[in-house]
């Protein structure tokens, strides 16, 4: 495998990283019932992107299916602007950009499938496991040696940082059953992203997108 071999399996890691963080922002801001609903807006910029960038044409009830998903992501982004009147124009605001960050969010990750299927199921045609080996890879080393020192470095509550990862650790080693669910949480999200690269490659992005909504 050559350099651009490997630049093109960092990509999808580089755009999980990045959908991960504005979903996460934009959770802080706004409700996790709405925030929930609003990851369905994967199906919508997954239909589009492979319309328009795969060629795969969508026929008129699919267009149906878009147009009533995004129209209820519509209703559903504007819901907390309505129900927040009350509580000030201030929680209105930050309910708006969280649903504005969970979107681009969403619109992100939408990018990020519809790139996994072009690779393995286009000219490239990667395997499927090579992808997800790389993705878990590239993603460990993103997290250790870039985020962690990042967050690490900057100014916030968790001793000084705006998160600690020495802290982390100490927790997790005194506490052994955090320990313990810390692991399985690491198996599980692999296990996890492992069926879901394979969903992209059986059936399309499309589905995986569908499945990520439950």
């Amino acid at each position: 495998l050559g350099w651009p071999t490997y630049a093109m399996l960092v990509v999808p890691t580089v755009f999980d990283l990045v959908a991960t963080l504005l979903m996460l922002i934009g959770l802080m801001y706004t409700r996790a019932s709405v925030w929930v609903l609003l990851r369905g807006g994967g199906m919508v910029s997954v239909a589009l992107l492979r319309h328009f960038c795969l060629d795969d044409s969508l026929t008129p009830s699919m267009w149906v299916g878009v147009f009533l998903v995004a129209s209820a992501l519509v209703l559903v982004g504007l819901s907390p602007k309505w129900t927040d009147i009350e509580a000030g124009d201030s929680q209105a605001a930050a309910s708006l950009l969280g649903t504005a960050l969970t979107l681009l969010g969403t619109f992100v990750q939408g990018v990020q499938y519809t790139y996994e299927e072009k690779v393995m199921c286009g000219e490239v045609s990667f395997p499927p496991w090579l992808l997800i080996g790389a993705e878990g890879v590239t993603g460990t080393l993103l997290c250790s040696l870039l985020l962690y020192p990042a967050f690490y470095l900057l100014p916030g509550p968790d001793h000084g940082s705006l998160e600690s990862p020495l802290n982390t650790l100490h927790q997790l080693i005194d506490s052994p059953p955090c320990l313990l669910l810390a692991l399985a949480f690491c198996v599980l999200v692999c296990v996890l992203h492992a069926f879901n690269v394979l969903v992209t490659y059986l059936v399309s992005s499309v589905w995986h997108a569908v499945l990520d909504t439950f």
